[in-house]
């Protein structure tokens, strides 16, 4: 048995491109009306605080630079979703630390900067981990 399902959208609902991704766009101008998740990992809510340290490299050396505290919202194996008081530049590679939780130890990972966008709380990071390492 076969089930057909009629998904026409209406007419003022095209689709459209940019350079960071793919959406359904609602020419009324409501932004993102219909997101599309690209994720592949599965979230999980988490609350708490990391510290992201923004890593510069040149030459033959490393330097760490803006310090910035994340509110976590949400965490998977690819990375992290928070808000931040502050702006964080997209494509900077960072140094998370994460503090230690209830009997799990702490851990740092190395990420880079997927996403910042302003909002009303503050600014929307997002944080693809690059490494992880386990605190000692």
């Amino acid at each position: 048995m076969t089930t057909t399902i009629d998904a026409t959208l209406p007419e003022e609902v095209i689709m459209s491109e940019n350079a960071s991704r793919l959406r359904l766009v609602d020419l009324t101008g409501h932004r993102d009306s219909y997101p599309l998740e690209r994720r592949g990992a599965h979230r999980r809510r988490l609350s708490g605080t990391v510290t992201a340290i923004v890593i510069t490299r040149e030459g033959g050396s490393t330097t760490l630079g803006q310090i910035a505290p994340i509110q976590l919202m949400d965490i998977s194996e690819s990375g992290i979703g928070g808000i931040s008081a502050g702006h964080l530049p997209e494509d900077a590679v960072v140094r998370l630390h994460f503090p230690p939780m209830n009997h799990e130890p702490g851990f740092e990972a190395i990420g880079r900067i997927a996403r910042c966008r302003q909002t009303a709380n503050g600014w929307s990071i997002g944080v693809a981990f690059i490494k992880q390492s386990v605190a000692a």
